[in-house]
């Protein structure tokens, strides 16, 4: 019964058939490259980001510590109040 229904179907919409089919295919094409596409940015968009902002090593010291023991176990910072290296660099990727 069905092949009978099929082969009629074929015989007489044939170009309606094959175009439907085509518009199939296409959105799924459509839809698979978008997947793909939303895939790989979100993989790289974090990293990509992160990329442009420095980093700002801020600490917070508990109350009664020495501010040159503080500072001097990085060893980028020369005295208290002033600018360290590691504040401006940015990081390694």
């Amino acid at each position: 019964m069905i092949g009978i229904w099929l082969s009629g179907l074929l015989r007489v919409r044939s170009g309606r058939l094959i175009a439907t089919a085509l518009g199939v295919m296409v959105a799924v094409a459509l839809l698979a490259t978008l997947g793909g596409f939303l895939s790989t940015t979100r993989a790289t968009m974090t990293s990509q980001s992160v990329r442009s902002v420095s980093v700002d090593w801020q600490v917070q010291v508990t109350t009664g510590a020495d501010a040159h023991t503080v500072l001097s176990t990085d060893g980028t910072c020369p005295a208290p109040g002033r600018p360290c290296r590691s504040a401006t660099r940015r990081p390694a990727v």
